[in-house]
């Protein structure tokens, strides 16, 4: 069980500082994510085309769309990733505690 919750934890941060860095820095999450998606095969790819489908992406990421609809969404997606990484934190703990 305690490893459980360790692997709970460690995910929960990671999950938290994720969300985090799409929160504060949305452009440069987003350019990241089209670069990756470019480079990806298969699954990795086809998931960054969803990804991009969904936040309203199309092609190269333009540092002048400062404010733009997929920049809100991708802090949208910040939020919630924070969200649900600070409760599988919680879920750690509670379990660790068990």
């Amino acid at each position: 069980m305690k490893i459980l919750a360790a692997v709970l934890v460690v995910g929960g941060f990671v999950g938290f500082f994720y969300g985090l860095f799409d929160l504060v820095l949305p452009t440069t999450a987003l350019r990241w994510r089209a670069n990756s998606t470019s480079r990806a095969k298969k699954l990795g790819r086809a998931t960054g085309l969803a990804f991009q489908r969904m936040v309203g992406v199309t092609g190269p990421i333009d540092p002048a769309t400062r404010g733009s609809r997929a920049e809100r969404r991708v802090r949208m997606t910040g939020i919630v990733l924070m969200t649900l990484s600070l409760l599988e934190v919680a879920a750690g703990i509670w379990v660790a505690r068990g």
